[in-house]
């Protein structure tokens, strides 16, 4: 991908929006491409290596982000070599700075047509950074999302995820519309006479996948297509082990299903 991500050093011409930021150089997101087999396997393997190192008991939800959690994926991130120059990511947001969420800061990307996203890994807001890293694999699975890591940093002892995902131009669409929408596209709302934010996709091997937040804030109706296209949608599962068994169920990191089981989302992307 040949992007001008407004490095200060010039354009961009390397995988990663802020390719000219990474410590071990500016082709270090394209080696971990290649090493782990593309962005979605990224993503999945920064969430498996959480998922995997950490002790879960039976019938429990995923744990808060814990500082355990935090050093296995800061210890994923620099063996990945996908650390970054804070100050260059700082820099970046700062000029290019959207109206961000309770969750990240925001800035776009225009030439690029992403959205870049600064998640403090103390300050999320789902259960664990398991949640958080399946919560996005689960929504490119389903909605056709693109959501993609692009590196990490710390900062004052913090480590941060940057992820980018699609910007996608559209109305956040009224209450009564979302929820037609969805409904159109085979998403079940839990009440739908009520103010819920809680829909419901029926799948036949994993069963009822529940999801949670789901407002018009954290959505936009693509005009042309009518499609309801997520920004940030969260999953709720009882237990971890009912997350990592959706995952497994849903062939989610299966290479031969591809993410293209279900979509829900805007054509293009």
């Amino acid at each position: 991908m040949a992007i001008d991500g407004g490095s200060p050093s010039g354009p961009v011409d390397e995988i990663g929006v802020l390719s000219y930021s990474y410590l071990y150089g500016k082709n270090s997101l394209q080696k971990a491409y290649l090493r782990f087999g593309g962005p979605k396997n990224l993503l999945g393997s920064a969430s498996q290596a959480i998922g995997e190192s950490t002790d879960y008991d039976v019938g429990e939800s995923s744990p808060k982000s814990s500082d355990h959690e935090i050093r296995e994926l800061a210890r994923f991130a620099q063996d990945a070599g996908l650390m970054m120059d804070s100050n260059m990511v700082f820099a970046y947001m700062k000029e290019n700075a959207m109206r961000g969420g309770s969750e990240h800061k925001v800035a776009e990307v225009i030439k690029a047509g992403r959205v870049l996203k600064d998640l403090n890994t103390g300050a999320i807001a789902t259960e664990s950074l398991f949640d958080y890293l399946t919560d996005h694999e689960l929504s490119n699975f389903f909605f056709g999302d693109d959501v993609q890591i692009e590196g990490f940093y710390e900062n004052d002892g913090n480590l941060h995820i940057v992820t980018s995902q699609p910007w996608i131009d559209g109305p956040h669409p009224s209450l009564p519309v979302l929820k037609n929408r969805l409904e159109e596209q085979g998403i079940e709302c839990e009440s739908p006479t009520g103010s819920t934010g809680s829909f419901i996709i029926h799948d036949e091997n994993a069963g009822p996948i529940n999801l949670i937040d789901i407002k018009p804030d954290n959505v936009v109706l693509d005009v042309v297509s009518g499609i309801v296209q997520p920004i940030d949608f969260h999953f709720y599962f009882d237990s971890h082990a009912e997350r990592q068994q959706a995952i497994d169920k849903l062939g989610v990191r299966n290479p031969d299903t591809g993410g293209e089981k279900y979509y829900y989302g805007q054509y293009g992307y």
